[in-house]
């Protein structure tokens, strides 16, 4: 897989915490200084899962816990999204202070 400089903000974005669509393309688009499209950020966002290097979770609020999800449907507001071992390799290789 090649990375791109977009795949890498949002691996960035995920590597120290859940986050959802919107809070990642906010990081992506501080980091980047760009007006990066949720569009955009939903489409990474997949590569990266189906490559993967991001795993995807609905959170219980029952359980209190971030419970493993896929993509699917129309229900990205629900979805959150955190790095994988994978993914922080790829991270930790491939990043530079943009």
């Amino acid at each position: 897989m090649t990375v791109t400089l977009l795949d890498l903000h949002c691996l960035n974005s995920l590597c120290d915490d859940y986050e959802n669509v919107a809070s990642v393309q906010a990081d992506v688009r501080r980091a980047t200084h760009g007006n990066i499209t949720e569009e955009e950020v939903k489409e990474g966002l997949i590569r990266l899962h189906k490559e993967g290097l991001v795993e995807v979770y609905d959170y219980d609020p029952l359980q209190a816990m971030h419970l493993p999800s896929e993509i699917a449907g129309n229900d990205w507001e629900a979805k959150w999204f955190f790095i994988t071992a994978t993914g922080r390799k790829e991270l930790d290789q491939n990043w530079v202070e943009a």
